[in-house]
Protein backbone atom coordinates (compact mmCIF):
# COMPACT_ATOMS: atom_id res chain seq x y z
CA UNK A 1 0.00 0.00 0.00
CA UNK A 2 1.21 3.13 -1.24
CA UNK A 3 0.18 6.79 1.58
CA UNK A 4 -0.32 9.78 -0.63
CA UNK A 5 2.16 11.64 -0.60
CA UNK A 6 4.65 9.50 0.17
CA UNK A 7 8.23 9.97 -1.12
CA UNK A 8 10.32 7.69 -3.23
CA UNK A 9 13.14 5.60 -2.00
CA UNK A 10 14.19 5.25 -5.69
CA UNK A 11 18.00 6.46 -5.80
CA UNK A 12 18.18 9.39 -7.38
CA UNK A 13 21.72 7.97 -9.30
CA UNK A 14 22.15 4.77 -10.85
CA UNK A 15 24.25 2.82 -8.27
CA UNK A 16 27.94 1.75 -10.37
CA UNK A 17 28.53 -1.85 -10.65
CA UNK A 18 30.80 -3.21 -7.97
CA UNK A 19 34.54 -1.72 -8.13
CA UNK A 20 37.34 -2.72 -9.54
CA UNK A 21 40.88 -1.84 -7.71
CA UNK A 22 42.86 0.47 -9.96
CA UNK A 23 46.40 1.37 -10.08
CA UNK A 24 47.47 4.59 -7.81
CA UNK A 25 44.32 3.74 -5.36
CA UNK A 26 44.68 3.53 -1.62
CA UNK A 27 43.76 0.75 0.29
CA UNK A 28 43.90 -0.10 3.74
CA UNK A 29 44.33 -3.46 5.22
CA UNK A 30 42.69 -4.30 8.53
CA UNK A 31 43.60 -7.45 10.52
CA UNK A 32 41.82 -6.83 14.12
CA UNK A 33 43.60 -9.65 15.54
CA UNK A 34 46.78 -9.16 14.54
CA UNK A 35 47.45 -5.27 13.92
CA UNK A 36 50.65 -5.67 13.08
CA UNK A 37 49.96 -7.76 9.78
CA UNK A 38 47.33 -4.74 8.39
CA UNK A 39 48.85 -1.34 7.12
CA UNK A 40 48.07 1.73 4.23
CA UNK A 41 49.36 0.54 1.31
CA UNK A 42 49.14 2.35 -2.66
CA UNK A 43 48.39 0.19 -5.31
CA UNK A 44 52.21 0.28 -7.12
CA UNK A 45 52.26 1.37 -11.10
CA UNK A 46 52.56 -2.88 -11.49
CA UNK A 47 49.38 -3.79 -9.35
CA UNK A 48 50.82 -5.31 -6.79
CA UNK A 49 50.81 -4.13 -3.07
CA UNK A 50 53.02 -5.16 -0.18
CA UNK A 51 52.65 -6.76 3.06
CA UNK A 52 54.36 -7.88 6.06
CA UNK A 53 54.67 -11.47 5.85
CA UNK A 54 52.93 -12.63 2.66
CA UNK A 55 55.22 -9.86 0.20
CA UNK A 56 54.03 -8.88 -3.19
CA UNK A 57 50.11 -9.37 -3.87
CA UNK A 58 48.42 -8.82 -7.35
CA UNK A 59 45.47 -6.09 -6.46
CA UNK A 60 44.75 -4.09 -9.50
CA UNK A 61 41.98 -5.78 -11.67
CA UNK A 62 40.12 -7.28 -8.28
CA UNK A 63 37.02 -5.93 -6.68
CA UNK A 64 37.78 -5.54 -2.94
CA UNK A 65 35.82 -8.58 -2.02
CA UNK A 66 38.24 -10.57 -4.41
CA UNK A 67 40.93 -9.38 -3.07
CA UNK A 68 39.95 -10.19 0.77
CA UNK A 69 40.01 -13.83 -0.67
CA UNK A 70 43.13 -13.89 -2.04
CA UNK A 71 44.61 -12.23 1.66
CA UNK A 72 42.77 -14.67 3.56
CA UNK A 73 44.76 -17.39 1.40
CA UNK A 74 47.89 -16.14 1.33
CA UNK A 75 47.78 -15.57 5.43
CA UNK A 76 46.80 -18.98 6.16
CA UNK A 77 49.91 -20.31 6.45
CA UNK A 78 50.48 -18.17 9.41
CA UNK A 79 47.70 -16.99 11.10
CA UNK A 80 44.62 -19.38 12.29
CA UNK A 81 41.28 -18.17 10.45
CA UNK A 82 42.60 -14.38 9.13
CA UNK A 83 40.01 -12.12 9.79
CA UNK A 84 40.28 -9.13 6.44
CA UNK A 85 38.53 -6.48 5.68
CA UNK A 86 40.10 -4.16 2.73
CA UNK A 87 38.63 -0.92 2.42
CA UNK A 88 39.33 1.28 -0.86
CA UNK A 89 40.68 4.41 1.11
CA UNK A 90 41.50 6.53 -1.58
CA UNK A 91 40.45 5.80 -5.75
CA UNK A 92 43.37 7.38 -7.66
CA UNK A 93 42.80 5.26 -10.60
CA UNK A 94 39.70 6.69 -12.24
CA UNK A 95 40.76 9.69 -14.17
CA UNK A 96 39.82 11.48 -17.67
CA UNK A 97 41.27 13.87 -20.00
CA UNK A 98 40.19 17.11 -21.57
CA UNK A 99 42.51 18.98 -23.60
CA UNK A 100 41.88 21.74 -26.21
CA UNK A 101 39.70 24.75 -26.28
CA UNK A 102 38.31 24.18 -22.61
CA UNK A 103 39.24 26.35 -19.66
CA UNK A 104 41.33 24.84 -17.73
CA UNK A 105 42.01 20.88 -19.44
CA UNK A 106 43.67 18.92 -17.52
CA UNK A 107 43.36 15.32 -15.59
CA UNK A 108 39.65 14.92 -13.57
CA UNK A 109 39.36 12.21 -10.82
CA UNK A 110 36.03 10.31 -12.19
CA UNK A 111 34.03 9.70 -8.50
CA UNK A 112 30.65 9.43 -9.94
CA UNK A 113 29.19 8.93 -13.59
CA UNK A 114 30.22 11.47 -15.70
CA UNK A 115 29.15 12.24 -19.18
CA UNK A 116 30.98 14.15 -22.11
CA UNK A 117 29.19 17.45 -20.98
CA UNK A 118 29.54 17.29 -17.47
CA UNK A 119 33.73 16.82 -18.54
CA UNK A 120 33.41 19.66 -20.08
CA UNK A 121 31.95 21.78 -17.05
CA UNK A 122 34.74 20.23 -14.73
CA UNK A 123 37.32 21.72 -17.17
CA UNK A 124 36.07 25.08 -16.31
CA UNK A 125 33.36 25.19 -19.97
CA UNK A 126 34.38 25.75 -23.43
CA UNK A 127 36.69 29.03 -24.76
CA UNK A 128 35.14 31.57 -26.98
CA UNK A 129 37.09 29.82 -29.68
CA UNK A 130 36.19 26.23 -29.09
CA UNK A 131 34.36 24.38 -32.31
CA UNK A 132 31.71 22.17 -30.29
CA UNK A 133 30.78 20.71 -33.60
CA UNK A 134 34.07 18.98 -33.72
CA UNK A 135 34.60 17.39 -30.53
CA UNK A 136 36.78 13.95 -30.66
CA UNK A 137 36.41 11.10 -27.91
CA UNK A 138 39.68 9.36 -27.69
CA UNK A 139 39.04 5.93 -25.73
CA UNK A 140 40.80 2.73 -25.42
CA UNK A 141 38.28 -0.61 -26.44
CA UNK A 142 40.52 -3.85 -26.14
CA UNK A 143 43.80 -2.98 -26.20
CA UNK A 144 43.04 -0.39 -29.37
CA UNK A 145 42.06 2.99 -29.68
CA UNK A 146 39.36 4.17 -30.99
CA UNK A 147 38.14 7.88 -32.19
CA UNK A 148 34.87 9.06 -31.82
CA UNK A 149 33.76 12.31 -33.22
CA UNK A 150 30.97 14.25 -31.22
CA UNK A 151 29.20 17.12 -32.62
CA UNK A 152 28.02 18.82 -29.02
CA UNK A 153 25.83 21.65 -30.59
CA UNK A 154 23.86 19.08 -32.23
CA UNK A 155 23.81 17.64 -28.22
CA UNK A 156 23.14 20.82 -26.42
CA UNK A 157 20.30 21.56 -29.02
CA UNK A 158 18.66 18.71 -28.01
CA UNK A 159 19.05 16.89 -31.26
CA UNK A 160 21.81 13.99 -30.67
CA UNK A 161 21.36 13.89 -27.19
CA UNK A 162 22.65 10.56 -26.97
CA UNK A 163 26.03 11.33 -28.10
CA UNK A 164 26.86 12.62 -24.38
CA UNK A 165 28.14 9.69 -23.40
CA UNK A 166 29.02 8.59 -20.41
CA UNK A 167 33.10 8.41 -19.73
CA UNK A 168 35.42 5.71 -18.97
CA UNK A 169 38.26 5.49 -16.65
CA UNK A 170 41.07 6.95 -19.60
CA UNK A 171 39.00 8.67 -21.82
CA UNK A 172 40.50 11.89 -23.77
CA UNK A 173 38.02 14.24 -24.40
CA UNK A 174 39.21 16.95 -27.47
CA UNK A 175 37.64 20.33 -27.96
CA UNK A 176 39.55 21.84 -30.73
Amino acid sequence: MVLAGAVSLVPAVEPLDEYVIGVADLLEIRMPEHPELGAKVPVRPDGRITLPLIDDVVAAGLTPEALKATLVAAFKGYVTVPNISVLVVEINSLQIYVLGEVARPGVFPLRSRTRILQAVALAGGFTQYAAKDRAVLLRDTDGRQARIEINLKKVTSGDDIAANQLLRPGDTLVIP
